[in-house]
């Protein structure tokens, strides 16, 4: 086996898609910050495709210290959201893509898991995280 064939097989085996009621769960190989895979739905509806999360990716970051009302947590967020093409659901608290023809759903996995695995950035801008951060550099060394 060639050494392209071996990458694309590591990649490819390191994905699970179930069957569930709205369409396909995904589990990809990707770690969340609490260590489970990532795992992102495939909304299908009248030959249409929305990728999402679970609803909870607000609630969880939000539970770990990440401050939705700081202005400078909502401007990465809008930002993350703009790079990736990402729609907020704020009724559902759902991150997710456009609707999309299933013929163009490649693109939206991947822009959608690299959303996800970005977000998790934002545990890095909380104040117990940054706090840390500036009392090890400003404490003197013994």
């Amino acid at each position: 086996m060639s050494l392209r064939d071996e990458i694309c097989h590591a990649l490819c085996d390191g994905f699970a898609v179930s069957n569930v009621p709205i369409g396909f769960a995904v589990k990809s190989p990707f770690k969340w910050y609490s260590g489970d895979n990532l795992t992102f739905y495939v909304r299908l509806q009248n030959g249409q495709v929305r990728f999402e999360d679970d609803g909870a990716t607000y609630g969880e970051l939000q539970a770990m210290g990440v401050d939705f009302s700081s202005d400078s947590t909502l401007d990465v967020l809008s930002a993350l959201l703009k790079e990736h093409e990402i729609e907020f659901d704020q009724s559902e608290y759902l991150f997710h893509t456009r609707w999309v023809p299933e013929g163009a759903a490649a693109a939206e996995t991947t822009r959608f898991l690299s959303f996800m695995n970005r977000i998790q950035d934002l545990l890095f801008w909380t104040s117990e995280s940054t706090s840390g951060q500036c009392h090890s550099k400003a404490s003197p060394s013994l």
